[in-house]
């Protein structure tokens, strides 16, 4: 926040406000001079340069704080900011025309046409999944939602969709587009179908099937031994088929005791060291 305020009117500098003014002087004096405006062309650009300066300093500060925001939302905040991106640019006019501006049919620099999409496409392939690409008239918008415990990828066919990622695409009215393993539009975790007639979601569920370890929880980790044995304790973990138990090292750099429990979650171990050591 503070780099945008100096940048838009706080610096004592140079700030937007202060070149914007600095430009329109120049620019009247123009409007007036009867001779050469060389002097005057060059004091101008000058003052536009610091202005873009200051002015792509800012949006890369929205950009990047954009981004940390991004990626903090939660399943359920991220499927309604979608949602409420949807609602705020469709809807119908007052006489009932319908309107979807959610969808752009003509990209633009400024107030100019891109006639040549070649230059912004490896840029919109990688933007933020809520600024979809162009999309031609009479297009739907079909999003995806990662859900469950695991993780994974969702592609499409036909192309668009690479979710994480890239997790709304634009299709023509009546493309039939395939996935698997769905919730929403679809179910189950067969193939998924969806044919666009309309704008639809799909939620992909993923279930975690790997293992995690188990978690000491006896002795406490930091504690002093009482005595030269002990009673170690932990957690089951999610599919884990054998424990190995590690207990310290000694001072030539070989463990105090490191053994296979099978799939025990407790054992004695005798022989420890009683010089003080904590866990």
């Amino acid at each position: 926040m503070d780099t945008q305020r100096n940048n838009l009117y706080a610096s004592p500098t140079a700030n937007i406000v202060q070149v914007r003014t600095a430009i329109a002087t120049p620019l009247r004096s123009w409007l007036t001079t009867t001779g050469s405006t060389d002097a005057i062309e060059s004091q101008v650009l000058a003052l536009l340069g610091t202005y873009g300066d200051l002015d792509g300093e800012n949006n890369y500060a929205y950009a990047t704080v954009f981004a940390q925001v991004y990626a903090t939302l939660t399943l359920d905040q991220w499927a309604a900011l979608v949602a409420l991106l949807l609602s705020l640019l469709s809807g119908s006019y007052s006489d009932g025309t319908a309107f979807d501006y959610s969808v752009c049919t003509t990209p633009f620099l400024y107030f100019s046409v891109i006639t040549d999409t070649r230059l912004i496409a490896p840029y919109v392939d990688y933007t933020d999944y809520l600024f979809f690409e162009p999309g031609a008239p009479g297009s739907v918008t079909l999003v995806v939602t990662p859900n469950g415990t695991g993780s994974g990828t969702v592609t499409s066919t036909p192309t668009g969709i690479v979710c994480p990622g890239r997790c709304a695409e634009t299709y023509a009215s009546g493309t039939r587009v395939t996935f698997t393993g769905w919730s929403g539009a679809c179910s189950g975790t067969g193939t998924c179908q969806v044919t666009q007639s309309a704008a639809q979601s799909v939620t992909a569920t993923f279930t975690f099937t790997g293992s995690t370890k188990g978690l000491l929880t006896s002795p406490a980790a930091g504690s002093t031994l009482s005595g030269s044995s002990a009673t170690f304790t932990w957690t089951t973990g999610t599919n884990v088929s054998e424990f190995y138990l590690q207990i310290g090292r000694t001072s030539t750099g070989t463990e105090v005791y490191y053994q296979s429990q099978g799939t025990n979650t407790s054992v004695n171990v005798p022989g420890l060291p009683t010089d003080g050591r904590t866990l």
